[in-house]
């Protein structure tokens, strides 16, 4: 598969966080599958249509970066990360992620999350699944995750959201869906934001 796409430049910009590099690429677990793919995107672990829809690349990537260049912060921005292409992921594992997010930093948000799939997903070959919606029903496990104050809002979350719930942002404006999101506790402008960015 051909891409117009830089993965260092897309996988590390902090979008995702349950990744390792590889010896010429990366190891990405994500919701319930887990593959590899290298910096010539050669895959293995997902088929070539889950690829095409994980990474985005039925968008059209020239026609966006001609939409979004509209000052000089963007323009320099395109031009030090040429191949930086939004991701199209769970939307439960981005709601978690950034739940995840808020007052840290992205090694301890790898930390916390490897640590919530290794406490609460289902063992998958050679890795652990990222739990589903409902899975994460333990606050006092989800606390030793090292999540602090974040617990409780991915608790009430884990216990509020359903597929149906996702499945209605989708069909929302990008308006009224921020703002059902943030009926969600703990989650604010910014994370809303992120969540619908990258899911």
């Amino acid at each position: 598969m051909q891409a117009n796409i830089n993965l260092p430049h897309t996988i590390e910009s902090g979008q995702i966080f349950r990744y390792e590099r590889t010896h010429n690429g990366f190891r990405i677990h994500h919701a319930q599958e887990s593959f590899v793919i290298s910096n010539d995107f050669q895959i293995e672990g997902i088929s070539q249509s889950q690829a095409k829809s994980f990474f985005r690349l039925d968008d059209d990537y020239p026609s966006i970066l001609h939409e979004i260049n509209k000052d000089e912060i963007i323009a320099n921005a395109i031009k030090k990360y040429p191949g930086l292409r939004l991701l199209r992921q769970d939307p439960w594992e981005c709601t978690v992620s950034f739940l995840c997010s808020s007052a840290t930093n992205i090694p301890r948000i790898k930390r916390d999350l490897n640590n919530i799939a290794k406490t609460f997903g289902q063992q998958n070959n050679d890795f652990r699944a990222f739990p589903k919606i409902g899975e994460i029903d333990n606050l006092e496990k989800l606390k030793e995750c090292g999540t602090g104050f974040r617990a409780k809002y991915i608790y009430e979350a884990n216990n509020t959201v359903t597929k149906p719930f996702y499945n209605k942002l989708k069909r929302l404006n990008y308006g009224d869906a921020k703002e059902k999101l943030m009926e969600l506790p703990g989650i604010g402008p910014k994370v809303a934001d992120c969540i619908l960015l990258f899911s």
